[in-house]
């Protein structure tokens, strides 16, 4: 079998003198993670090292098993298509593997392994390979118990909720009404260059204006709407009855603790660095709903929205502030729902979360848009598997509704 992957494998070893020492780091971690999966255990990258001189670059990994937690080293001596990987297990036993023998001793099947290439090989990726990732993904995650999610707008936009976009263009309409002579435009490309400059502008023109401007824009309780994705995370959480059970959200609405507690869920809702502690007994375990960016009722006057507000809340990585809670929620396996993930701000987080510590890997469903091309979908698809965030395709919300029923 070894020496049939070392022909399968023989054009794709050479290609991987073709990554650089990044992309390299980010294949081993999604082989590793296919490992993970593949065996229901939890990987963590605890480290990688490169030495100029020594030409050696070095992943540790650290495998826990139930309280007990193991190391796994790995050291690239060489950058060429012979490649070999001193493997110390946690026996403290070393083993030489070639690349295909590594793939082999680890159970990772070699179309797998050649999909990864391909997607690290930008050049060279195809829409089957990544398709083979994401599928080799998503039923991983069907097989385990994720019970943490990752929201935005998406999931208000059936309780009158309004999009980013449809929140800045707001925005940018109550500064036409108090400015009718103001270049938003201008204001945004030679001060700021950010979309966070026109609430900026709003709020130093007028505070009540851009709150009351805020507030129009957030979706509003009207009971549970069947069929929407917000009712499905809650029913997702209903059947789970983990332990450990969170909510990671953008929105500034508090239509998650409406929903949760509608049906009899108890939850902690963490904000701003404060935290609101409900019951702490009975039936189900507590559900954390975190608010990086505040909620408007509890903390009007700190949101995060502005360019000011952003500068200070992602200026580090405080715990209490919003790369703080993000890091701690990517620990675990995310589903994404109804965020693009197209915020500047999170995506650094999100890549520093996955580049240096790769805790886990995360799953975004995003639907389709009409006309899209295979190679901007390619784009896409490299875009959040460089992440470590594996994009799940569907035709309409209806499908992300029976992909959360599914579980």
């Amino acid at each position: 079998m070894a020496e049939t992957l070392s022909k399968q494998f023989a054009k794709y070893s050479i290609k991987i003198s073709l990554i650089n020492v990044s992309s390299y780091k980010h294949f081993i971690c999604y082989l590793m993670g296919a490992y993970a999966l593949k065996k229901h255990i939890c990987i963590k990258i605890a480290k990688f090292k490169k030495t100029d001189v020594l030409k050696k670059y070095t992943i540790t990994i650290g495998l826990e098993h139930v309280n007990k937690k193991h190391r796994l080293f790995f050291v690239r001596p060489n950058f060429q298509h012979d490649d070999t990987f001193l493997v110390i297990d946690e026996k403290m036993k070393k083993n030489k593997y070639s690349l295909n023998e590594l793939l082999y001793h680890y159970g990772i099947d070699d179309a797998l392994s050649q999909s990864f290439l391909c997607v690290f090989l930008s050049n060279e990726a195809k829409i089957e390979d990544t398709k083979l990732v994401i599928d080799y993904f998503v039923n991983s995650f069907e097989k385990n118990k994720i019970t943490h999610f990752i929201t935005g707008a998406g999931v208000s936009f059936q309780y009158g909720g309004k999009s980013w976009k449809e929140l800045i263009k707001s925005c940018g309409n109550s500064i036409h009404n108090l400015q009718p002579n103001m270049s938003i435009k201008k204001v945004k490309h030679s001060l700021f260059n950010t979309t966070y400059a026109i609430p900026q502008v709003l709020k130093d023109l007028d505070k009540s204006t851009f709150y009351s401007t805020v507030l129009s824009s957030l979706g509003k309780w009207i009971g549970p709407v069947d069929g929407s994705s917000l009712e499905a995370i809650t029913d997702y959480f209903k059947r789970r009855k983990s332990t450990n059970n969170s909510i990671l959200t953008f929105n500034y609405d508090e239509l998650h603790e409406k929903s949760l507690q509608n049906k009899g869920l108890q939850i902690n809702v963490c904000y701003m660095g404060k935290s609101d502690s409900k019951l702490k007994n009975g039936i189900q375990s507590i559900i954390q709903v975190i608010h990086p960016h505040g909620i408007f009722d509890k903390k009007k006057g700190y949101l995060v929205l502005t360019n000011d507000e952003y500068s200070t809340a992602y200026h580090n990585c405080n715990k209490n502030k919003a790369p703080g809670y993000l890091f701690k929620q990517l620990e675990n396996p995310n589903i994404i729902i109804g965020n693009s993930i197209s915020d500047y701000e999170e995506q650094k987080v999100i890549s520093d979360s996955f580049c240096n510590r790769c805790p886990s890997f995360h799953l975004i469903c995003i639907i389709e848009p009409k006309h899209l091309s295979d190679s901007t979908k390619l784009y896409e698809n490299i875009f959040f598997l460089k992440m470590g965030i594996i994009p799940f395709w569907t035709k309409s919300k209806t499908e992300i509704v029976k992909f959360l029923n599914s579980f």
